[in-house]
């Protein structure tokens, strides 16, 4: 049985209760029944589309918005014409459907496209007896017939996205360290079979983060945890990038704050590991203070093709060192703070453009966006109540146009559908 979503229209006042508290930055990380059917890409309707998520704050909690489009060309993401779910969903596109990781009841729900560009719902899954309470944006599709998801927990879950059927659970690794919350992770990253997920642990309460780099390794045919592997030579990296088998990860002391409360932690740096190997690559070192010639990096890599990955960098006319440790009034406002400018740098040795005609923003829990081998970036109001996309036309002069706006939320995802 199938039903088509179509778009619930709602308006919102927003004002200081939108302002939402400090910490969840320094931490971070419905609808109705209507008629409609196809598929995408008939002469009644858009030979593509294209899927963005925004979360939206209110006064007393959030949600997130789903919005189909049929380019992405320059134009605002109204809260009216969004698909409204659970506050803390994520949604990717895939084999040209829409998969939304719905937190409230633990499912995964796929939809098809119609003509209308309406949501049409084909299948769920529940994650329910693994655990799953909340989801969180960590899915890797490695082929129609399977999927990993890696949990809060440490357990790597398979599922099959054509099926909609759990696979089977794999045992991840340990995600304890004494005086430390759950750590910090992003999505599976795929080199050749395997599959590479960092890990990264800090405290804010005590102020405190583990100064090394660790790596999780599964198996895809195996489908079984094959190694965890750490290196000291840099200081929390929880995002990374494949290129040419091997899989790059940048340490940025927990985008930043580490190398203010610290003379002890690493300077932001690059590390690679190859498929296979069971350490760190001892003789591949960048240290990224050289080449981008800024004291302090934030939010990346994102590997966008060809040996490039876009990296925030420390680019405002404040002096970091003005910033003080001692003073959680100071490392609030530098968490919150707009300072940092998009870059892309290439390997081997980190040559690095700035993208000067986009805004400065602030950090960012979620990754630039790759669409079609085109790199976009989003600039947040570092509140909650606006944000910005940007296409970057040319890679090596950092030239861009700016193509989605909300005034009412953080733009989170941006994938094609078909």
């Amino acid at each position: 049985m199938t039903s088509t979503f179509d778009t619930r229209h709602r308006s919102f006042s927003f004002g200081a209760g939108l302002l939402f508290t400090l910490t969840v930055a320094l931490i971070a990380g419905c609808g109705d029944d209507g008629s409609d059917s196809g598929a995408g890409g008939t002469d009644s309707g858009p030979t593509e589309a294209f899927v963005a998520s925004q979360r939206v704050f209110l006064p007393d909690g959030r949600f997130v918005l789903l919005h189909l489009l049929s380019d992405l060309e320059r134009q605002q993401l109204n809260v009216d014409e969004g698909f409204e779910f659970s506050g803390f969903s994520r949604v990717r596109a895939f084999n040209g459907k829409v998969f939304v990781f719905e937190s409230e009841s633990g499912q995964v729900i796929r939809f098809g496209v119609t003509p209308s560009l309406q949501l049409e719902e084909e299948a769920r899954l529940s994650m329910t007896n693994q655990g799953v309470r909340s989801f969180n944006d960590t899915t890797t599709f490695v082929s129609p017939a399977r999927a990993f998801y890696f949990d809060f927990s440490g357990q790597m879950i398979v599922f099959d996205p054509e099926a909609m059927e759990i696979v089977q659970t794999i045992e991840g690794p340990d995600m304890q360290r004494e005086g430390f919350p759950g750590p910090r992770f992003s999505p599976p990253v795929r080199v050749g079979d395997e599959l590479y997920v960092s890990l990264a642990w800090a405290n804010t309460d005590t102020i405190d983060l583990i100064p090394a780099l660790t790596v999780a390794v599964f198996s895809i045919s195996e489908e079984r945890l094959l190694r965890v592997v750490e290196d000291g030579r840099c200081a929390y990296g929880h995002r990374g990038f494949a290129h040419e088998g091997a899989f790059y990860l940048v340490g940025d002391a927990s985008e930043g704050a580490g190398n203010l409360i610290s003379d002890e932690v690493p300077p932001p740096c690059l590390l690679r590991i190859r498929e296979g190997e069971e350490q760190f690559d001892p003789d591949f070192y960048v240290d990224l203070t050289e080449p981008t010639g800024r004291p302090l990096v934030a939010n990346g890599p994102v590997g966008i093709g060809d040996g490039r990955f876009l990296n925030m960098v420390y680019d405002s006319p404040i002096d970091p060192d003005s910033f003080d440790p001692n003073n959680v009034s100071d490392l609030i406002e530098f968490a919150n703070g707009q300072l940092w400018r998009w870059a892309v740098l290439s390997l081997p040795d980190g040559e690095t453009t700035l993208l000067e005609g986009t805004p400065l923003t602030g950090t960012n829990p979620f990754d630039a966006f790759l669409v079609d081998d085109t790199s976009y970036v989003p600039i947040l109001a570092g509140d909650g109540s606006s944000s910005q996309v940007f296409r970057i036309d040319n890679l090596e002069d950092g030239s861009t146009t700016l193509t989605l706006e909300s005034t009412s939320g953080e733009i989170l995802t941006v994938e094609r559908v078909f």
